[in-house]
């Protein structure tokens, strides 16, 4: 990958960094107003409880991408950005252009996923 396509994902990376940190600290304000909220009637607490669950699986989510985002920032700064975590060949710059937080190349990542289509892989190497 050159130096103008990795800055190009770098500034991307730092873009979503900033977005995820924002939604945390939203998410925050969001939970503090379910916790003060009065207490209800029983389908008051019900759906009170629906939206805690839902608020703290975005949070989880968020903060597994926020942590992706991070170590693919960190990746960058150690020169290891474009090298597969499984194999050590390098990864195109395609696939980290379309998938920024990407850590492995096309052949082990289908790999991890299992059997798909044949040659489907093949085909989108030579794209």
């Amino acid at each position: 990958m050159g130096t103008k396509q990795r800055e190009r994902v770098r500034r991307q990376l730092m873009r979503r960094r900033r977005e995820l940190l924002k939604r945390r600290d939203e998410g925050l304000l969001l939970e503090q107003v379910l916790s003060q909220s009065e207490i209800g009637d029983e389908v008051d607490t019900s759906v009170k409880d629906q939206e805690r669950n839902l608020v703290e699986r975005l949070k989880e989510f968020e903060y597994n991408e926020l942590r992706s985002v991070q170590r693919a920032l960190q990746r960058i700064e150690e020169d290891e950005y474009d090298v597969c975590a499984s194999c050590g060949h390098p990864i195109q710059a395609r696939r980290l252009l379309a998938n920024p937080e990407a850590t492995l190349c096309v052949s082990c990542a289908a790999r991890r996923r299992g059997p798909t289509s044949p040659g489907r892989v093949e085909a989108w190497l030579q794209g």
